[in-house]
């Protein structure tokens, strides 16, 4: 599947899987984070904070999924998805 991330007109890549959509987003990140749940908590609680967004962060799927019902990123190309 192909994913652009909406925010910040930032980059197009291709991901196999939710799980390497936030892999991508935590490696790319300005803040580093130990590990890619941190990663996404603290993106969850700097949406809260800056945009009143809810991102859950308790699994990668919902997080994909929150971030792409708030535009944060677009998934095209969806088959196969897991």
């Amino acid at each position: 599947m192909r994913v652009k991330i909406i925010l910040d007109n930032g980059p197009e890549f291709t991901a196999i899987s939710k799980y390497d959509i936030v892999l991508f987003l935590w490696q790319n990140s300005f803040q580093k984070e130990s590990t890619i749940e941190a990663f996404m908590v603290d993106y969850a609680r700097r949406a809260v904070v800056f945009n009143d967004e809810n991102i859950r962060a308790n699994s990668t799927d919902v997080f994909v999924d929150d971030l792409e019902r708030l535009g944060h990123i677009k998934i095209t190309d969806k088959p196969g998805l897991n």
